[in-house]
């Protein structure tokens, strides 16, 4: 959780709190109930970190939500709305009668049907949503928004790309998350492509686990500590596990992210005639990974750079609460690219260019 307040010097981080969800399953898609189960418990964490204010903005894993690319002829504003909910009809069949849906305009792709609209249309289930919002106004929170998690990841870069030479710019962002790896490919401030892939550090654990015949956090250790190599407190951890035989397990893993993040750019580059990305920026966790981002580069011919999205930000929490530091982590360049959805969340309605004297009190979760 993440929430920003306005200096005469600019933004910098007013309070944040990192809340252990636990006990989701990777691509599970009925998990909603337990994030509001832990609608109190994040409460809670608010009070006690010295947040303020009691609005939200909540994020949904694309485990929660449906994604399908969409193309219909080009109309009008309402008329594009009423036809994107009855193709959605047809297409979210799985999901309860009365879906949630929204959709992004990707812009215009020629066709042999001549010029069509290409659409990303999301779609939720109604009651999951009703379930969290119930929750909040149990805690007494205010929620002033529910986003898709990768969207508000690109928010947090966003800011970077108003300049005019920048509309035109193609830009690939992977996020590298627990429970999966999101793909959004943009133009200048637009999205052209949102992927979700359920892979992330929580199969690589588990595949380390499974190698090395330890419980989770006993793999979680050997990954940090095959991960920091240069540090001799962390290396004396591995014990008769080496690095080398830790990224042997999780190296068949990246390199499926990695031809998904190429089948993407390569889908972008055929739809949008000259959508070429020249890098791929990495947030998520592993994103501080020189190795994995170095396999990624291998496999995609294009440099993988871990995103700094709190560039312009002073990161260090102004308010310390019972959770710790926030941000203030060890490895601050970790910390940042791991908080880039809640960074995006976090400024969700802050008007681009917008005077930053002001305390910004969304929280995001």
């Amino acid at each position: 959780m993440l929430q920003l307040a306005g200096t005469p010097a600019g933004l910098r981080v007013h309070a944040a709190a990192a809340l252990p969800m636990g006990g989701l399953k990777a691509g599970e898609r009925d998990a909603a109930p337990a994030l509001s189960a832990n609608v109190p418990l994040i409460a809670d964490t608010l009070r006690e970190n010295g947040f303020a204010g009691r609005r939200v903005v909540f994020a949904l894993r694309p485990g929660l939500v449906r994604i399908k690319n969409f193309r219909l002829p080009p109309m009008t504003d309402e008329e594009l709305a009423k036809a994107v909910r009855f193709e959605a009809a047809e297409r979210f069949q799985t999901l309860d009668d009365r879906p949630e849906i929204r959709f992004l305009s990707a812009g215009h792709v020629d066709t042999a049907d001549g010029e069509m609209l290409e659409l990303i249309v999301m779609a939720a289930r109604h009651d999951l949503l009703k379930d969290l919002l119930d929750a909040t106004l149990r805690a007494r929170l205010e929620v002033v928004g529910v986003e898709l998690g990768p969207l508000a990841m690109f928010r947090s870069f966003e800011r970077f790309l108003q300049r005019d030479s920048d509309a035109e710019q193609v830009n690939a962002f992977v996020d590298l998350g627990f429970l999966g790896t999101r793909i959004v490919l943009t133009r200048g401030a637009e999205v052209m492509l949102l992927k979700g892939v359920d892979l992330g550090a929580r199969n690589m654990l588990d595949a380390i686990a499974d190698r090395c015949g330890v419980d989770a956090l006993r793999a979680e250790e050997l990954y940090l500590a095959a991960a920091a190599t240069d540090d001799p407190g962390r290396a004396n951890q591995m014990s008769e596990t080496t690095p080398r035989q830790v990224y042997e397990v999780i190296e068949p893993l990246v390199q499926q992210i990695g031809r998904e993040v190429a089948l993407c750019l390569k889908y972008a580059s055929v739809t949008f005639k000259g959508a070429h990305s020249s890098t791929v920026t990495c947030v998520g966790g592993l994103a501080a990974d020189d190795k994995i981002l170095g396999w990624l580069c291998s496999m995609l011919g294009l440099p993988a750079k871990a995103g700094h999205p709190f560039r312009g930000i002073d990161p260090a929490p102004h308010q310390r609460g019972k959770s710790g530091g926030g941000l203030a982590a060890p490895d601050r360049r970790a910390a940042n690219g791991a908080w880039a959805t809640a960074l995006g969340l976090a400024l969700h309605g802050f008007p681009l260019g917008h005077s930053v004297e002001q305390v910004v009190e969304e929280v995001a979760a």
